[in-house]
């Protein structure tokens, strides 16, 4: 998995708040991924707030926002195995899977 950095100087409680009142100064991809930079090295809350919100992204529409939900999750040292393999299963994640699957060998 590649080590993310995060972009900004922004605090989790900041980038999750930024996400919940939907304002347009920061692109929502960019917070999400700052979420994933964060979570993945160790910045998250002491109540996991940062991980809390990318599973919440594994039921969303967006395939993006699912994939990197995904992507960072999987990396977190064993945890939500059960939900990460619920994901893989269910049949409207076969074809993104597969595409997930493929980016992650290259």
């Amino acid at each position: 998995m590649i080590k993310l950095f995060q972009q900004t100087t922004l605090t989790m409680p900041e980038l999750l708040a930024f996400l919940k009142k939907g304002k347009d100064l920061y692109p929502r991809c960019l917070l999400i991924s700052e979420i994933s930079a964060a979570c993945q090295s160790g910045n998250d809350t002491p109540e996991g707030e940062g991980e809390k919100y990318l599973l919440s992204l594994l039921s969303r529409r967006s395939k993006q926002e699912r994939t990197i939900a995904y992507c960072t999750l999987s990396c977190l040292e064993g945890k939500n195995e059960e939900i990460l393999a619920d994901f893989r299963n269910q049949s409207r994640n076969r074809k993104l899977m597969r595409a997930i699957n493929r980016m992650l060998k290259d």
